[in-house]
């Protein structure tokens, strides 16, 4: 997995699906649009839910990682782990679902605001809204509390994965994907 470093910008993000997976899931529920992170086996990309006019993160496996791989098989475990926690710093997951590539992929809430590593990079001086860093700490502590009390662990935690906008609520990734619209 990339670390906080490497991660490429939304705006380099690689296309996940195929054409005709992409068609396929804009003729569904969910219209996909422009990528808005990724790591090293997946892509979260903003998407419209066209049942209840909202927009969403949708996040997918890499078109490399087969249908059949371990990687697959975590995703389609971890996803109703996620759904399941109820907490105001962890976004809720909304739907589970496979594309005609038998690629899962799965929709949750999109979060506004900037990520904690995009805050703190751009702080002039370490001193700089230290009571806002502290703050924002505490809020991803509540929520990884949350998980642990429930048997959640979350494997790949650092600021990229953690929002920090006036707006969001707690940790990003398996504790929250996206960046608001």
């Amino acid at each position: 997995m990339a670390s906080d470093d490497t991660l490429p910008p939304p705006s380099e993000c690689a296309n996940p699906l195929s054409p005709a997976a992409q068609t396929e899931l804009r003729a569904g529920r969910y219209e996909l649009a422009e990528p808005i992170g990724a790591g090293g086996m997946g892509v979260v990309r903003r998407a419209r839910d066209t049942l209840f006019d909202r927009n969403v993160a949708v996040k997918l496996l890499k078109p490399e990682v087969a249908a059949d791989s371990a990687g697959a098989v975590r995703f389609h475990f971890e996803a109703p782990i996620t759904g399941k926690l109820q907490h105001p710093g962890i976004p809720p997951a909304y739907y589970l679902g496979t594309l005609p590539n038998a690629q899962p992929f799965l929709a949750m809430k999109l979060l506004k605001g900037d990520t904690l590593r995009d805050l703190l990079n751009h702080r002039q001086s370490p001193a700089e809204g230290l009571g806002r860093f502290i703050a924002i700490f505490e809020q991803v502590c509540h929520a990884v509390g949350y998980a642990h009390a429930r048997g959640v662990v979350h494997l790949d935690l650092k600021p990229s994965k953690c929002n920090g906008g006036r707006t969001r609520r707690g940790a990003g990734d398996g504790l929250g994907p996206g960046q608001g619209d």
